[in-house]
């Protein structure tokens, strides 16, 4: 997405805390979470940090798509997991 608009310093110090980006793969986070999230638009804005602005980009393209964060799910969780999550009643994907 390109014209982004920056998003407030401390709207992105929060996001920055809220997620694991330094430590866990958006993929993996979402494998982990996808099931959890209704609605993504952080994306939508463009953080200063570029190495959190990518890992936020990526997560967005993985949450739009239910085969992603399918195929996710298999790379990063042992299949007992994976059917807990599909079996999450109100989950998303």
């Amino acid at each position: 997405m390109s014209g982004r608009p920056i998003c407030d310093p401390e709207i992105e110090e929060f996001y920055a805390t809220l997620f694991p980006w330094q430590t866990m793969s958006a993929e993996e986070y979402a494998a982990r979470h996808s099931h959890h999230i209704g609605v993504f638009s952080i994306d939508r804005e463009k953080f200063s940090n570029a190495q959190l602005d990518e890992w936020i980009m990526q997560l967005g393209s993985i949450l739009r798509s239910a085969d992603m964060a399918r195929k996710c799910r298999r790379k990063y969780l042992s299949p007992v997991e994976c059917a807990d999550i599909e079996n999450f009643p109100g989950g998303f994907d």
